[in-house]
């Protein structure tokens, strides 16, 4: 699985660091800021990067696709769960 992992970080130009972006795209990007100590409008630019280079159009896609491709596994995702605009 590793050496997957690999060739589709090297087919798809992805760093180890895009590779942890992909794991926190289940943040809200204000989170993300204040976690790790990046801009929100950082955090997004480099999410919309990541998605091109994928062909994806939203975070959804992203992770199902970072999934697919051995990238991630459904268990590597930080989220946080919202209900009626409330965390869960």
């Amino acid at each position: 699985m590793a050496l997957v992992m690999e060739a589709n970080k090297i087919l798809y130009h992805l760093t180890n660091s895009d590779i942890e972006t992909i794991k926190k795209i289940g943040l809200p990007a204000k989170e993300v800021a204040e976690r790790y100590g990046v801009s929100a409008g950082a955090f997004r630019v480099r999410v919309s990067g990541i998605m091109d280079k994928l062909g994806v159009e939203n975070r959804v896609a992203l992770a199902i696709k970072a999934i697919q491709l051995g990238l991630v596994s459904i268990d590597d995702f930080e989220v946080r769960v919202f209900h009626n605009g409330k965390d869960w």
